[in-house]
Formats: structure tokens, sequence, C-alpha cells
């Protein structure tokens, strides 16, 4: 069974972003890919297994964030966090005019 390597990702893809955080069932995924029933099939069976198979909930990396209710805990591979404090902004100095002229 021929199948290109973009209809073979686009396939992957819709599983992933129909699942969430549980495997879709052969026949939700019946109704996500709309292909022929033995490609959808194999392919079906080669991605849960691959799910399955990995340490994450997703086989898309995405980034880790600070839940939205603000709780923190700690983990060091946040990567963007609120902040606490109120960063204090720079004062901008400009010159003035006349300085110049001292220099020679």
């Amino acid at each position: 069974m021929e199948i290109s390597c973009l209809q073979f990702e686009e396939m992957i893809d819709r599983l992933e972003k129909g699942s969430g955080q549980q495997l879709v069932s052969l026949p939700e995924a019946k109704l996500l890919l709309k292909e022929d029933d033995e490609l959808i099939k194999e392919v079906f069976d080669y991605w849960s297994r691959k799910r399955k198979n990995s340490k994450a909930n997703s086989l898309i990396p995405t980034v880790k964030q600070e839940k939205r209710d603000g709780s923190s805990t700690g983990d060091p591979y946040v990567a963007f966090r609120r902040r606490t404090e109120k960063m204090q902004t720079r004062k901008v100095r400009f010159p003035k005019p006349c300085t110049h002229f001292h220099i020679f």
C-alpha cells in the first residue's frame, strides 16, 4: 500500500490533535481520517503503538507552561512563568543640548 510522506504526517497530525490526553478508538479514527479502511487501520496501529511507547502524552512536542490558576509547583522545566513582583523600569536619561560644548 503506497502512501506519501505528507499524507502520512497529516494523518498522524489529525490523530494527535483529535486525541488530546486519551487515545482515540479505531471508529473515532475512521471519522477523523476519512481514508481507506485498511490504510486507516495500519496508520492507527502504528500511531497507537508509538504513543503507548512514548514517555510523553503526545508525539508532538509541547512547551511546558505554568497553569492558568496561578498555582506554582516549582517545576524547573516550566518555560514561561508569570512575574511575581513588578519590575522597576529604567529611566532614560536624555543628554542636555549644551553639554557637548563643554568637552572641547
